[in-house]
């Protein structure tokens, strides 16, 4: 069950900004728009260079109401003419259709389009949910609670441990899909603080950038929920181990095999048949 959820957020994560569900409108990357007006003030005198073309168009842009939110397999572009709402694409093509130059001076759709092409990397994502989805798989197969006869004759209620192999083998996959969520949570994030700050340090304070907020959240989430299966896999090996070697420790004592069908049930008997008997005083 905590699989499945963390495998929701990593999904909608990567869904992000792909299509025009409105939640999905919500999850980005990163959000670009021109600054209006700029966060930081132009140099004065303008340069008599080349550079004052870039400076006036900049002034220019600072007007601009585009606002551009990256994800990992899809844009979103609100303009002035939207009141807004904003129309998401895969295709930077089917985006720009349509769009004014004037809108977008700087080209801040083209370095959005970079940033989700060339900086950051949803295939690290894509393993981990392969391997996540492995990891149910190997769940499933564990048994469940079924009732058995114990020594006394009466039908209990007991639940056997999973086979060692498979414990282990969906520890270390667990463990591996972790890793990588992980390591795509902290690339992510770093990427997406950094390429908004260099952005706006270039554009001289002329375009303001910010870090999604909700995909942040939902891929850390995701790797928390991971790491709190692997740890709990982790308790469930410890638990087998000790319990092989309590049960083959009586084994040794009582000089014969144990049973294999429910350790615990055999534990439990064993405990009680040890435990020391009142003694009644009329007898003695």
């Amino acid at each position: 069950m905590i699989h499945m959820i963390a495998i929701v957020f990593l999904c909608i994560v990567l869904a992000g900004c792909s299509s025009n569900s409105p939640f999905l409108k919500d999850i980005f990357l990163l959000s670009t728009s021109y600054a209006n007006p700029p966060i930081t003030p132009l140099p004065l005198p303008l340069p008599s260079s080349s550079n004052t073309t870039y400076f006036k168009d900049s002034v220019t842009a600072s007007k601009s109401n585009l606002v551009i939110r990256t994800g990992y397999y899809g844009l979103c572009i609100s303009t002035s003419n939207s009141n807004g709402d904003f129309t998401c694409n895969s295709n930077i093509a089917s985006l720009t259709a349509g769009l004014p130059s004037t809108s977008d001076p700087l080209n801040l759709i083209g370095q959005s389009q970079s940033f989700k092409d060339k900086v950051v990397f949803p295939y690290l994502i894509v393993i981990g949910l392969v391997a996540a989805l492995f990891v149910i798989a190997l769940l499933a197969t564990f048994p469940g609670w079924h009732e058995e006869t114990n020594d006394n004759g009466s039908e209990v209620e007991v639940k056997p441990f999973p086979s060692h192999p498979v414990v282990n083998v969906a520890y270390y996959t667990s463990q591996a899909a972790t890793f990588l969520i992980f390591a795509s949570a902290v690339w992510q994030h770093a990427s997406a603080v950094a390429f908004s700050i260099a952005l706006q340090n270039a554009s001289a304070g002329l375009v303001k950038s910010e870090v999604g907020t909700s995909a942040m959240v939902l891929v850390w989430f995701g790797f928390g929920l991971l790491a709190l299966v692997t740890i709990g896999l982790y308790i469930l090996i410890l638990s087998i181990k000790l319990l092989k070697d309590i049960t083959d420790d009586d084994d040794d004592d009582d000089g014969r095999p144990g049973t294999a069908v429910s350790r615990r049930e055999t534990l439990r008997s064993r405990t009680r048949a040890r435990s020391p008997r009142p003694h009644d005083d009329g007898d003695e």
